[in-house]
């Protein structure tokens, strides 16, 4: 291998690299920029779901709370009582939500596709829905 082939190399190489870093770059941008309003969807997917459980389950009732912008909770509602089944705090810096729940605790990211914002745990994507779901479930 001459030297000229070697030197296109490399520079073929911290191009990738560079265009790599754009990317990552601009995605993370676009997941600060969005992470909010997923943060505030998560909040609603809750609300709406408490609402409509404790409306027509005569057993079960939940409520959600907000103490700060930041922070999040579930509560399942005992004779009278809120006791804790989840809390969220929603993290911008990473973007992402640290969850926390007797069964479990996570972080949610999110992954850019275009210019729409998807929830993640780990290497899979989360169905919101789903998710509230199956946090209330194990809440009881």
């Amino acid at each position: 291998m001459d030297s000229n082939n070697l030197a296109e190399q490399l520079l073929a190489r911290e191009a990738a690299k560079l265009e790599e870093t754009k990317r990552f770059n601009a995605e993370r941008e676009i997941a600060r920029a969005l992470a909010p309003q997923k943060w505030d969807e998560l909040k609603r997917g809750f609300e709406g779901e408490c609402a409509a459980l404790s409306r027509t389950a005569l057993r079960c009732a939940f409520e959600c709370e907000q103490p700060d912008a930041f922070t999040f909770h579930l509560n399942r509602i005992v004779n009278g009582v809120a006791l804790r089944a989840a809390a969220f705090r929603f993290e911008p810096a990473l973007p992402g939500i640290l969850f926390e729940s007797e069964h479990r605790s996570d972080i949610i990211t999110f992954m850019v596709d275009g210019s729409r914002l998807n929830y993640v745990i780990g290497r899979r994507g989360l169905i919101l829905k789903e998710f509230v779901m199956e946090l209330i479930l194990n809440s009881t």
